[in-house]
């Protein structure tokens, strides 16, 4: 990973032994940013995690209260490195893929529409009135997403510091 980095979390203990800690804590990712949590009310692990050599992914389970739907949540990406006899973790936050391919939606609704229907007055003012209509879908979307993301940030590095011993940001 290059470039600058969100979290970074020194801790003693090998880096094999805070991942085993990560993994042990989280639940499992079946899927690519899917939990393997069928039963979300009855799950005892608020994280999911993925860990593959030293590079590991650590999210939020996306609440299924109605009052908390939460999906498009950001996830830590990250490694883990040994450094002088204490493990380093360095990721950074990006947001759920969910997110991404939702802000293509318009478009792909949109530029067909434009593209394959006849230019009369009345179809231009439907066209027009689509379009604006899913452009403020997606900017309440990204909207809304902006104002939880530092919440759920702020989560997903207060459950890493708990879980690691003698855990400190550097």
């Amino acid at each position: 990973m290059k470039g600058r980095f969100d979290v970074q979390i020194s801790t003693s203990g090998s880096t094999s032994d805070v991942l085993n800690r990560i993994t042990a804590a989280t639940e499992r990712e079946e899927f690519p940013f899917i939990s393997a949590s069928r039963y979300p009310r009855q799950r005892e692990k608020a994280f999911v995690s993925k860990i593959s050599g030293s590079r590991f992914r650590v999210w939020k389970v996306p609440s299924s209260t109605r009052s908390r739907q939460n999906v498009c949540i950001p996830y830590l990406s990250g490694v883990a490195e040994d450094v002088n006899g204490r493990t380093h973790l360095r990721g950074s936050f990006a947001l759920h893929p969910f997110n991404k391919l939702m802000a293509f939606l318009p478009l792909t609704v949109i530029v067909p529409l434009w593209l394959w229907t006849e230019r009369t007055p009345r179809s231009v003012m439907l066209l027009t009135a689509i379009s604006v209509i899913l452009v403020g879908a997606e900017l309440a979307m990204i909207a809304a997403v902006r104002r939880l993301r530092p919440k759920e940030e702020k989560d997903i590095v207060q459950f890493l510091l708990g879980l690691l011993p003698d855990a400190r940001p550097d």
